[in-house]
């Protein structure tokens, strides 16, 4: 059995609920700081919880601040350590690289306060445009800055940039981020750590037969869970089987089916059924 396939809105792994309405995944995540870093597969899902929690309002920390200040009792509580862009529809171009890499931050103003975060997962990158280095930080980084006593839930997605590189490379990455992923439950043991799996994409050319390959992605999947074995509140996304077996053609961004049904796997860890 795929591990992930659903049939309609209804998933065959064991105890997922659908989470398609804006109410629950509001109440599943209330004053809750739901941390994603990865590739732009990640960004996706962080942009399909936005889009379920209800749009998106981006800040300018001088901004957040102000109104934290006026509105304590509305706002949600993040530290604000990165930047924050508030933005009316479309991103302007000049925040494209902002978009792309992060740091961007959604805080949902509603009676239940939700942080939403998405960074890149720094080097290796594999970009058409300039990065700014400025905006990149480990995944390890990230982690240790997570205070004692938070309960985020983090979800990293490393698979995309990776697939050009040795993969002795990625497995020493994935022992530093489970060494952190260890300290990090020494702080806060009720942290949830994701790790959301490859998914089949199109090989459409030949330079990505070669260096973006599904048997290359698979076989990091394989080698990640490996590593990531034994440890508690960590779990596994494993949408592979759900892209393989979809109608929708294939493509490195799946498609909106397969998101909105891999937050819904996602939001089945963070608030299981009784």
């Amino acid at each position: 059995m795929a591990l992930s396939f659903w049939r309609h809105r209804y998933s065959a792994a064991c105890r997922a609920a659908s989470w398609l309405t804006r109410p629950d995944v509001a109440t599943c995540l209330r004053n809750r700081t739901v941390l994603l870093q990865g590739d732009s597969t990640g960004r996706q899902l962080a942009g399909e919880l936005e889009s379920l929690l209800g749009g998106r309002d981006h800040y300018r920390c001088q901004d957040y601040k102000e109104e934290l200040n006026q509105e304590k009792s509305e706002t949600c509580s993040v530290r604000c350590t990165c930047k924050f862009y508030k933005v009316e529809g479309r991103y302007p171009e000049s925040l494209s690289l902002y978009v792309w890499t992060g740091p961007i931050s959604v805080c949902r103003k509603l009676d239940r306060r939700v942080v939403l975060q998405f960074r890149f997962h720094h080097f290796p990158v594999r970009a058409g445009h300039h990065v700014e280095l400025a905006n990149l930080r480990t995944i390890v980084h990230e982690l240790d800055t997570i205070r004692a006593g938070d309960n985020p839930v983090v979800l990293l997605s490393l698979w995309a940039h990776f697939t050009d590189d040795p993969i002795e490379q990625f497995e020493a990455r994935l022992w530093a981020v489970r060494a952190a992923i260890v300290k990090l439950h020494g702080r806060a043991p009720k942290a949830l750590v994701l790790f959301r799996s490859p998914n089949v994409r199109d090989q459409l050319y030949l330079s990505k037969v070669l260096m973006s390959s599904d048997w290359l992605a698979y076989d990091m999947w394989r080698r990640l869970k490996e590593i990531m074995a034994g440890l508690e509140e960590v779990a596994f996304l494993d949408i592979w089987d759900m892209t393989a077996c979809h109608h929708s053609v294939r493509q490195l961004h799946p498609a909106k089916e397969v998101t909105t049904n891999a937050i819904a796997l996602m939001l089945s860890y963070v608030c299981p059924l009784e």
